[in-house]
């Protein structure tokens, strides 16, 4: 068979994720589901290794974080582990994250995340923040210490989308 052809990479301090044409790979160290394993299940996947759920989805965008994984999809966010977008104590199974109502059908073109927070570029420009926010890494003004749900940054205004994608990028370590 002919190996699929990459679109985009993510990774963190132990794990990684890539993005191909008609699928998503997670292979490393992982915990709290974020290789959308058992939760009780440390697990080392030596190998790229299929996550059978985004088989069949247009997946967009992809980011590791601390021990979790965001996944931009053409019909919303999905979260699978622990630690960030109401994913808890950990969980396997991918979790919608919505955006906020007014902005329901705009869709993520580019991800990032951190050890515990994560940014959204939207195709209109809006740029999106959640998560822990304690060192200000959310960009949501003095104070913010949490935001569980995706937060416009009203910060930046929209700009018209580009031709290509814009990467967005941020790093997870202690």
């Amino acid at each position: 068979p002919t190996a699929p052809e990459i679109l985009a990479v993510a990774a963190n301090r132990t794990y990684s994720v890539v993005l191909c044409q008609g699928g998503l790979y997670v292979f490393g160290a992982g915990s709290f589901g974020s290789l959308q394993t058992p939760l009780w299940q440390p697990l080392a996947l030596y190998t790229p290794t299929e996550v059978p759920v985004f088989a069949k989805k247009q997946v967009i965008a992809v980011a590791a974080g601390g021990r979790f994984t965001v996944v931009a999809c053409r019909d919303g966010l999905l979260v699978f582990g622990s630690g960030c977008g109401g994913a808890g104590e950990g969980c396997a199974e991918p979790r919608p994250l919505a955006l906020p109502r007014s902005h329901h059908n705009n869709t993520v073109r580019a991800l990032a995340a951190g050890r515990e927070h994560c940014l959204a570029l939207c195709e209109d420009g809006t740029v999106y923040a959640w998560g822990a926010g304690s060192y200000g890494q959310l960009g949501l003004g003095r104070g913010v210490m949490e935001a569980e749900e995706p937060t416009v940054l009203s910060t930046f205004r929209a700009a018209p989308p580009p031709a290509a994608p814009t990467p967005i990028a941020a790093c997870a370590s202690f």
